[in-house]
């Protein structure tokens, strides 16, 4: 089962560069772990490339990461090479492309298409790429495959963004939880139906770094409202919160939906000052970075995008009433009520 889209292929950094691949066989791979594993009938895996995660929840990394690359940039001669970061270094380390996670990241330099880049063609690439910002693209911080962990099994059920089932049985059982508040239905029903699968049939169902490749649609119609925005984001945190309500981390859905908040607002407001960042340091960037104006402007125009457009980004804060709407007692019992049947009868509808 994948999402529309991803595909079969791979993202990498070799060699200092970004790159997409295909790493192995696909149905190679499929067909040797089956053989392996006979029992099994569900194989959740990964993605590389493009974080699968509402777009708001990207946006102040992926800015602060331009401001930086723009420092940087300016600092250097145009005919010296870019070298972004290391391989290695820029890619999945944790989940740090996800700015609402509980641990802070350092900003990372990006990484070019291909080595042997001079800063003047680096800097107009890096430029193309941070038009695409708002769109929810990795820009910095790719999730990358990695060969080594594909073939190893572990008992997770958080699906990223595909599943192989091996029994059409598995794939009929696989019930789908969501609930409906304030006119917004829940997210992440695809790990709610994995955790469900995995209580009653812990044995048929593994985790595993196979991974697909994720690609944003990057065109303007794809760029969403505000509104949808809001909403996008509560359905996900929401969806968020009934997955730690059926895990064991001992958060109520409550507690669980105040820290969130908090790291919401953070990110609004480090997302309003790495825009500032960038329009002082393309102001003052050196006469030689000037040339491709057009690609400026329309990075200018993509930034406005943000601050017009995100609920709350100006402010630092999230804006009423969405505030209300994700954070609400009311909600907060529902869902809680909700992960309750849930635990009490994993084949509820």
């Amino acid at each position: 089962m994948l999402d529309d889209d991803v595909r079969l292929e791979h993202q990498v950094v070799e060699g200092g560069t970004r790159r997409t691949r295909r790493l192995h066989n696909h149905l190679g791979f499929l067909l040797d772990v089956k053989a392996k594993h006979p029992e099994l009938e569900v194989l959740l895996g990964e993605v590389s490339g493009d974080p699968p995660i509402p777009a708001v929840a990207t946006f102040a990394s992926r800015l602060e990461d331009f401001a930086v690359s723009l420092r940087r940039m300016g600092g250097m001669a145009p005919h010296a090479l870019w070298e972004g970061e290391p391989a290695g270094a820029s890619g999945s380390s944790g989940d740090d492309y996800y700015d609402f996670s509980e641990g802070a990241t350092e900003a990372r330099l990006w990484t070019a298409s291909r080595r042997g880049l001079k800063v003047a063609e680096a800097l107009e690439e890096m430029l193309c790429d941070a038009c695409d910002i708002p769109f929810g693209i990795a820009f910095s911080r790719p999730i990358l495959a990695n060969a080594l962990e594909f073939g190893r099994l572990r008992n997770e059920t958080i699906r990223g963004a595909h599943a192989v089932f091996f029994s059409s049985e598995a794939f009929l059982s696989q019930r789908y939880a969501s609930l409906t508040i304030e006119g917004i239905e829940t997210r992440r029903s695809d790990t709610l139906a994995s955790t469900l699968f995995a209580r009653a049939c812990p044995e048929r169902l593994r985790k595993s770094g196979f991974a697909v490749l994720h690609s944003r649609p990057r065109h303007e119609s794809a760029l969403p409202t505000s509104e949808e925005l809001a909403r996008n984001l509560i359905a996900d945190t929401w969806g968020a919160a009934l997955t730690r309500a059926l895990g064991d981390d001992g958060r109520t859905v409550m507690s669980f939906l105040q820290q969130r908040l908090d790291r919401i607002d953070g990110a609004l407001s480090r997302t309003a000052v790495a825009i500032g960042d960038a329009r002082r340091l393309a102001a003052a960037i050196a006469p030689w970075a000037k040339g491709p104006r057009a690609l400026w402007q329309r990075v200018d125009e993509r930034l406005q995008w943000v601050l017009d457009t995100v609920p709350g980004v100006c402010e630092g804060r999230l804006a009423a009433p969405w505030r209300d709407v994700l954070a609400s007692i009311d909600g907060a019992k529902a869902l809680e009520a909700f992960a309750r049947r849930l635990a009490e009868s994993p084949d509820a509808e």
